[in-house]
């Protein structure tokens, strides 16, 4: 055998495995990693399901205007309100669902609110 491979004999020979501190040491660096980085991950998991709902919430508002814009629907207007089935908008092609769900609520009606005897739109919103 020439020299270089008895070392490397010795060196593995020496060998016993990882030790129960050393095993400890690092699951407990785990455990601090994953404490730190959990709650990050949760927020940002949170965040994006606000930014999801809005987004969708925009859509379908925009869609509902764009039905009222084109389609001029015979609606009843009560204290200035009028509700817009989301069915009918989807119906006239301007959104693919007939319901639409935010952060797990289903919402099946549009609200519009005018002003006075106008046809302008002050505001509109999602209702289940």
């Amino acid at each position: 055998m020439t020299y270089i491979m008895k070392l490397m004999k010795k060196r593995i020979g020496n060998q016993r495995g990882v030790t129960l501190i050393e095993l400890l040491a690092v699951i407990v660096i785990l455990g601090v990693i994953s404490a730190i980085a959990a709650p990050i991950v949760f927020n940002e998991i949170d965040d994006a399901n606000v930014a999801s709902g809005e987004a969708t919430t925009e859509i379908v508002l925009e869609a509902a205007e764009r039905y009222l814009i084109v389609t001029k629907p015979s609606l009843t207007w009560t204290s200035n309100k009028a509700t817009i089935a989301i069915s009918a908008i989807s119906g006239a092609g301007f959104l693919k669902d007939s319901s639409v769900t935010v952060n797990g609520t289903v919402f099946t009606n549009v609200e519009v609110t005018r002003d006075g005897t106008s046809l302008r739109i002050i505001s509109m919103v999602l209702i289940a």
